[in-house]
């Protein structure tokens, strides 16, 4: 009588997502890839139109449309360096504050000057942040200042002069009436425009060091800020630092998050990657390193798109590249993944 060996069913490790999602990324395919002869400060992919990606590079705006193939420059009025930009969340507008403290909004297709607003900010702008009314924006700058704009007016709403004690690099809507802004004071700072005293701060908190970004999270109850190589997790309520983290040794110039907003990408200053980090996973306040997303050099800008299908980095040498999904790709490897399977167990 013939013996039969045992049948063992094996068992499968489950693969990590730092191996699965820094696999994916690096699997992407090249929709566009440009030499802008200058290097590029600032990249935004649109989040609700994620094919429709704008780089700023020194005095000249840069908007792909991928679906159409279409690339809209010589943006007009541009009378200085680009030192922040911006585009609304249906594409359509773009946002641009100039070394010389104007601030212009275009019409991203037709390559129109829409509004242009010189002489309110003397020295360069920072920061330009719209809000969810698409109607109003907030600006900050060198000069210590905060400004409010409404698209349907030729001058700001509202203004906060001396609004800190040194550089503001960034300042940005919590709500469609509170503000929080940060920079080189090491002092972060809410405004509530429907206070009887917009003018002085709702609420301070220590960063402990230099703020170049800010991010709000979902539930409007803590935001993340950069402090140099740090990041902070601050309770809004209650004006306490509740977790530090030192993800990497370069000062982090800027934080974007996923749509589900456990996530996000820290861009750092001068290096040739981008880190992943999970953050407040079950409400808790841990902050883990996923992966790192590397480059073959030294990177200017970068951007990804909430649901990470989508990724454009700029270099220090004015090269630009967009990246997106290769979803063929993904669909034979896990047909290829499924027959090894099969056969493993088999065996």
């Amino acid at each position: 009588m013939k013996e039969y060996q045992p049948l063992t069913i094996k068992k499968f490790s489950k693969k990590s997502y730092k191996n699965t999602e820094l696999k994916r990324l690096k699997k992407f395919k090249e929709d566009k890839a440009a030499d802008l002869k200058h290097t590029c400060s600032n990249i935004k992919i649109c989040p609700s139109h994620p094919n429709i990606v704008t780089f700023f590079a020194f005095d000249k705006i840069f908007h792909y449309d991928l679906n159409t193939g279409n690339t809209n420059e010589k943006y007009p009025q541009l009378t200085d360096v680009i030192t922040a930009g911006n585009v609304r969340n249906d594409g359509r507008i773009i946002y641009a504050g100039l070394a010389n403290g104007v601030v212009n909004i275009y019409d991203a297709g037709k390559k129109l000057c829409l509004r242009s607003y010189p002489g309110y900010h003397k020295l360069q702008i920072n920061s330009i942040d719209i809000s969810d009314n698409l109607v109003n924006f907030v600006t900050c700058s060198n000069d210590l200042s905060l400004k409010i704009f409404d698209t349907a007016r030729l001058e700001p709403v509202f203004s906060i002069e001396k609004a800190h004690s040194d550089y503001i690099n960034t300042a940005k809507y919590l709500e469609e009436n509170l503000i929080i802004s940060g920079g080189n004071d090491k002092i972060i700072k809410i405004w509530d425009l429907r206070s009887d005293n917009k003018r002085k701060p709702a609420k301070t908190f220590d960063n402990l060091n230099i703020t170049s970004d800010l991010l709000v999270l979902k539930n409007k109850e803590r935001f993340i800020s950069t402090a140099e190589n740090y990041l902070n997790i601050f309770d809004l309520r209650n004006e306490k630092l509740l977790y530090q983290a030192n993800p990497m040794q370069s000062s982090i110039k800027k934080l974007i998050p996923d749509f589900t907003n456990s996530r996000l990408f820290a861009v750092p200053q001068g290096e040739n990657f981008v880190k992943c980090l999970e953050f407040g996973k079950d409400n808790s306040l841990s902050m883990k390193n996923l992966f790192s997303l590397k480059f073959p050099k030294e990177i200017s800008a970068f951007d990804i798109s909430g649901d990470l299908n989508r990724y454009a980095v700029g270099y220090n040498d004015g090269h630009i590249q967009i990246k997106s999904r290769n979803v063929e790709d993904e669909a034979e490897e896990i047909y290829k993944d499924q027959e090894d399977k099969d056969l493993e167990y088999l065996e």
